[in-house]
């Protein structure tokens, strides 16, 4: 590989994670924007009106029509679950990689970028 190529497949590897990290940006914004329904389902699916429309919703003359996936259990715990995972596990390796990067150009001679 010449030197051209490189920086130019090296520039393709820039533009492509720039736009990554902007898509993952405005993620976050809508995940936020959406905590109000996060806390709202947690705290529905921790109290006790929640175990009373689970019993409701066991009543022969419950409406058939009335979807009521937020009554199964494992619909919500398995979202809560999920939102507890994605919330600690996805920072940490990108906290790593920066500092191992910021180790590697101190060691190297290049200048603080960080």
């Amino acid at each position: 590989m010449t030197p051209i190529e490189r920086i130019q497949e090296m520039e393709g590897h820039l533009n492509t994670y720039q736009g990554l990290i902007e898509e993952l940006e405005a993620c976050l914004k809508r995940v936020e924007a959406g905590q109000s329904s996060y806390i709202a389902l947690r705290d529905y699916y921790t109290s006790q009106v929640y175990m009373d429309d689970v019993e409701l919703s066991n009543q022969p003359d419950f409406p058939e029509e009335v979807y009521c996936g937020v009554l199964s259990e494992d619909a919500v715990y398995d979202l809560l679950d999920e939102h507890y995972q994605k919330g600690g596990r996805d920072a940490r390796p990108c906290h790593q990689d920066v500092e191992r990067t910021i180790r590697t150009q101190k060691n190297s001679g290049f200048p603080e970028f960080f």
